[in-house]
Formats: structure tokens, sequence, C-alpha cells
């Protein structure tokens, strides 16, 4: 018997790469991923938050940028800034404009606001440590209001690094390959096939964000709608006993166990304490300065709900910041 193997040109080289072919194309596509993948940092939408000062900007938000040695070792997410797109407008037309102010370690990007309907401001940042604070603030001009409806943080990259190697080993499928009969090589499948993860280890994603007002100190504190307790405020005042005051859906991330990473700003007249109870877990929190704890959930949608202690008459304690972040693995 004779035995004559058939030649399988879509399994062996030589391979016609010409344009469109299915192989140039996913080559193309890897850069292409690195290039467009923005994954979320923070998000808030709602009633809109103001400022009438004037003289000195005012914070209104908080979050943090987890952006380095729990992902990746080595430098802090090269090739990539922060965006933070916020809907503002003033409301009374003033001479001056208004301005939107993003502030993270030393950068401190601001743009202008003049419109007086809602319109989309975008701040740019670049991270310079591995895990920042940024603030988002307003200033109004003289007899005017500032207002922001809604806002959105990303991580935006700057441009495909070449054959830059990543901390997480990322590299390039340079368009060298792209030649007609060119054999493909072991390296150019394993860029290939490890690409995706390497991007979820440089660039951690934040899976649930929940943002309130960020005050210096309580005399902002009678603007937001306040009774003993409001869900949309996550927080509480002259409460006698623990109260649930803020709750929330962490969707199914994967369909394994994987790690994630809270961080929590809340924000006390008193130092009070409370808890954060994500699916049978809970943790205790403390107040006025920046928290994080870390667990391991399966692949299940899980609520998470925020709760604080006690806080005697004329007290307060409000969740600033509550963000949960995708361990990359």
């Amino acid at each position: 018997m004779t035995y004559t193997p058939q030649y399988l040109s879509n399994l062996v080289p030589p391979i016609a790469t010409t344009t469109g072919a299915a192989w140039q194309r996913a080559r193309a596509n890897h850069d292409q991923v690195w290039a467009t993948y923005e994954s979320p940092v923070a998000q808030w939408a709602g009633m809109p938050f103001f400022t009438t000062v004037t003289g000195a900007d005012e914070n209104l938000f908080r979050f943090r940028s987890r952006n380095g040695d729990d992902f990746a070792t080595g430098a802090p997410l090269r090739g990539l800034q922060l965006r933070v797109e916020v809907f503002a407008r003033r409301t009374n037309g003033a001479v001056l404009a208004g301005q939107i102010s993003l502030k993270g370690g030393a950068a401190t990007v601001t743009a202008s606001i003049s419109a007086l309907t809602f319109t989309k401001v975008t701040l740019t940042a670049t991270p310079a440590t591995a895990d920042e604070e940024w603030t988002v603030s307003a200033l109004a001009a003289a007899g005017d209001i500032v207002e922001i409806c809604a806002l959105v943080a990303y991580w935006q990259p700057t441009s495909v690094p070449g054959a830059v190697l990543y901390p997480s080993g990322f590299r390039t499928a340079e368009a060298s390959w792209d030649t007609t009969d060119r054999a493909i090589s072991t390296e150019l499948a394993a860029r290939l096939l490890d690409g995706p993860v390497c991007i979820a280890k440089d660039r951690p994603a934040c899976i649930f964000s929940h943002l309130w007002r960020a005050n210096s100190d309580d005399s902002s504190f009678s603007k937001m709608p306040w009774l003993s307790q409001d869900l949309i405020v996550w927080g509480v005042s002259e409460n006698a006993e623990r109260v649930m005051c803020g709750r929330g859906r962490i969707p199914r991330a994967d369909i394994r166990s994987r790690r994630y990473v809270v961080t929590y700003y809340l924000r006390s007249s008193v130092s009070a304490t409370g808890s954060i109870a994500i699916g049978a877990s809970s943790f205790a929190v403390g107040a006025n300065a920046y928290g994080s704890f870390e667990l391991e959930l399966g692949p299940v949608d899980v609520d998470i709900t925020a709760s604080v202690d006690a806080v005697g008459v004329g007290e307060w304690a409000y969740f600033e910041s509550v963000q949960v972040w995708r361990q990359a693995e």
C-alpha cells in the first residue's frame, strides 16, 4: 500500500498571507486589542453635583486607579493615560467660564466649561505611581454655578508600543510576519495566544464603582439630599445602631473563581466605623482614609452592601468611594 498524505495548506507552512487573509487579520487584531481596550477605572451618574465656590476649586469626586504593582511588576502602566470624561454645564452664563480639574499625584489638568447645557468635558493625565488617588473638582466664576451630572474614567492607550516587553510579557506581533509563504513561528503563535491575558494583567479593570461627593470637611454636607439614610448617598446621620446604607451588584467576571481587590473611602465627622459585605464575606472598614481588602469570588453574580455603625446626634458618615477591581492572574 502506498501512503500519500494530503497537503493541508491551512495548517502547514508555507501559508500565503496576502491582504485580507485570516492569519494576517489575526496578527493585526493582536495589536489592535492593545490599542483599543479601554478598561474602566470609575463611573458615576445621577443628580447633578454643583459648586458655587469662587477663588478656589471644590472637590466633587474621589477615586483610585490601581495601575501597578498588584497587577504587574516594574513601572506603572506604560503607554497608557487616564482619561476622565465628565458631563458638565454652568447655569448662569457669567462673563468668565467655569473650570473642571483632574488631580492625581503631581498631575493637574484643567478644562474650561462655558456651555449652558450639559456638555462632555475630557481630561487626560498620565499616572506617575503604582497606585494613585484622583479627584475631580470644579470652580465657578462669580455669580455662576457649575454642575456635573455624570463621570466615566478609563485607561486610554497612547500608541501601540512596538516590540517593547511589558511587565506581563506582552509583545506586539509586528507586520514583518505579513510576508507571503513565510513560515509561522511558534513565537508568533505564542504572542497571539498570550496577548489578551497579558493585556488584562497590564490593564486592571474596575467592575463595580460607587462614588459620592468628596468633601474636605462638612461645609458642603448640607448640599446633599439627606434623611436619616439614603441608599443613593451610601451614608447615615444620627443613627443609634448599625445601618445598611448602600447596595449594589457585582457581575460574574469569569468562568472560575477569581481574586478581587476592594478600595473604599468612608468619610465621617466622628471617625465612624462600618463594614462592606460581598456575598457571604464581610469586612470591617475605618473612616477618613483610603482602605482596601482582597477576597476571592466564584463565577456567580453577588451583592455588595455597605453599612455604617452608630453615630451620635449631629454626626454623620458616608462612603465617598467604593471600587471593586478584578485581579489579573
